[in-house]
């Protein structure tokens, strides 16, 4: 049975969120993904070739909210604004339909 939206805080007593700014040029497909700061500042998306060092948190979803890609279209491209990212804490994120849960044993992918 599915368990929460990707993207949304699941224990909100243990977490540390801190406001970042976005780049519009460079939005999250979704919530629930890693992120980085890029050399301006702005927390993006992890890019092919970036290695775990370089995760700064995980995009996560405030409510009430649109989708980072919404809200492109909404304001335009060029045009930055806040988000939060998460530091420290728990979050539900989507594995998508092709993840083979039975692949996990004592909390470690094998």
């Amino acid at each position: 049975m599915p368990v929460g939206i990707a993207g949304a805080v699941s224990r909100p007593q243990d977490l540390t969120v801190e406001p970042v700014v976005l780049k519009s040029d460079n939005a999250f497909a979704a919530y629930g993904l890693a992120g980085k700061y890029d050399d301006d500042g702005f927390f993006v998306p992890l890019a092919d070739g970036d290695t775990a060092d370089k995760v700064k948190g995980i995009y996560v979803r405030p409510y009430p909210t649109t989708s980072q890609p919404d809200m492109v279209r909404q304001v335009g491209t060029g045009k930055n604004f806040p988000g939060d990212a998460m530091k420290r804490g728990y979050v539900t994120v989507n594995l998508g339909s092709d993840f083979d849960a039975s692949t996990i044993k004592k909390g470690d992918l094998h």
